[in-house]
């Protein structure tokens, strides 16, 4: 159905190609992809906090196009379809999320196409989710049928209330279903279209903003559908549920009193967790434990296995956190993880004292107050800030000034680069000869 949806969404084309302008700048579109400087300082100015225009138009990143997918037809889980994407840039040199860096390629719309027609299909081939997405009181008569459907899933889809125009376009669509599907049931064969074309549409692909009246303040005011999916894609990562699609068609969103009370709804919701999960996960870039390796020499029990369960055990250590109401002070000082018997061995704790693992595998354990506290002296952050046969105090160092408390160190002097830890007894000897008094790097590090 590739000449279908060309025919469908040649003018979203347009749209989408308007789609890039921010409040405050109406010329400039979304930038290209970020540096992948894993280090690089995020989100940090002189003053410590980086303030941006705001797109009205931003792209919904790949994982939030998946839970959207996810919401909007009450799916058991992801379709993973958004695997074989173009990729996100990593906007700001660590999340994926970031408005400014995110586009539509050529390649990726493509993507989007693709993916608009395989949803539209399992959709409807399947009837227990057809019937998700087709209430069973729709008026009777094929007509009013259509018009109920378009006007209630429309709203889902979009995010907001279609109006006039956009409910005939869409109508249209569906009434062309029985000649692209003869042998459906012609209702389904009208849905089965208009998803191919909904879910190519920009106000789907993007969280579009459309207000546009300026206020004595110079400011735009939101209306309450925008501020619902600002705040769902802020906090779940995804499309607002049927309570705040509910309070913003009541207008309770349009006080102070009602957006907390809807902001204290969904962080207690376990989408929550996972939306700060993500962002630790980009933040910390743990994704990059996997695959450590070590010297078979010096560790000969450390495999890809290891690194993986050192990865998990990171997740899990931000999860619980999260689950317990903590927040920074505790990631910097838990010493609350969990463990697999071989990470337990590292911690030096006797395997045989581990309670009933969870369903991964991993235990409960409270760590040595005297060795550990935190997220920096988790087994999977001190090995991967260090070489093959030693830790590296330096790059741990620079992780923390740049991914922790927000400094940007600039970059190493040229007569730095290829400087290797040397064989001194301890770890300060190893720094203190390469950045010392009378080194190349005293120029650096003496003023600290």
């Amino acid at each position: 159905m590739r000449t279908l949806s060309i025919l469908l969404v040649g003018c979203s084309l347009v749209a989408l190609a308007a789609c890039t302008g921010t409040i405050g700048d109406g010329n400039d579109g979304p930038g290209g992809p970020g540096s992948d400087d894993d280090d690089s300082c995020v989100g940090c100015t002189e003053s410590g906090i980086q303030v941006v225009a705001s797109s009205r138009f931003p792209r919904l990143s790949h994982a939030q196009w998946e839970n959207t997918i996810v919401d909007l037809f009450g799916l058991a889980a992801p379709t993973d379809l958004s695997s074989s994407f173009a990729p996100d840039p990593l906007g700001g040199k660590a999340f994926d999320n970031n408005e400014a860096s995110l586009s539509v390629s050529t390649n990726l719309w493509g993507d989007y196409q693709a993916a608009a027609e395989e949803v539209a299909t399992m959709v409807t081939a399947d009837p227990a989710l057809l019937a998700k997405i087709v209430p069973s009181d729709l008026p009777s008569d094929p007509t009013a049928r259509r018009d109920a459907w378009i006007a209630t899933f429309g709203k889902r889809a979009f995010r907001r209330p279609l109006d006039e125009s956009e409910a005939a376009t869409i109508a249209s669509h569906f009434d062309s279903g029985a000649t692209h599907y003869p042998t459906m049931d012609p209702f389904t064969a009208g849905v089965r279209v208009s998803l191919e074309y909904l879910l190519q549409s920009p106000h789907f692909i993007y969280r579009a903003q459309l207000s546009s009246e300026v206020g004595a303040n110079h400011l735009i005011t939101l209306t309450s559908y925008e501020i619902a999916s600002r705040l769902s894609y802020a906090v779940w990562d995804s499309m607002p549920d049927d309570l705040l699609f509910e309070a913003a068609e009541a207008g309770r969103l349009d006080t102070i009193e009602g957006l907390e009370a809807e902001v204290d709804r969904l962080l207690a919701s376990d989408k929550a967790h996972e939306t700060f999960r993500r962002f630790y996960d980009q933040l910390w870039t743990i994704d990059q434990y996997a695959g450590l390796s070590k010297s078979t020499t010096l560790y000969p029990d450390f495999d890809p296995v290891i690194a993986d369960a050192m990865q998990t055990e990171v997740n899990k250590f931000v999860a619980n956190v999260i689950e317990q109401g903590g927040g920074v002070r505790e990631l910097l000082t838990s010493r609350t993880t969990f463990v697999t018997p071989e990470l337990a061995t590292i911690y030096g704790i006797d395997p045989a004292t581990l309670t009933a693992p969870d369903a991964d595998g991993f235990s409960r354990v409270e760590l040595d107050p005297t060795q550990r506290s935190g997220f920096l002296t988790l087994s999977g952050f001190l090995a991967w800030k260090g070489t093959e046969t030693q830790p590296d105090t330096i790059l741990r160092g620079v992780f923390v000034n740049r991914r922790v408390i927000c400094q940007d160190l600039g970059d190493p002097p040229d007569e730095a680069a290829g400087a290797q830890l040397g064989d001194e007894t301890t770890n300060r000897e190893k720094v203190n000869a390469l950045t010392g008094p009378g080194t190349c790097g005293a120029s650096c590090h003496g003023q600290y």
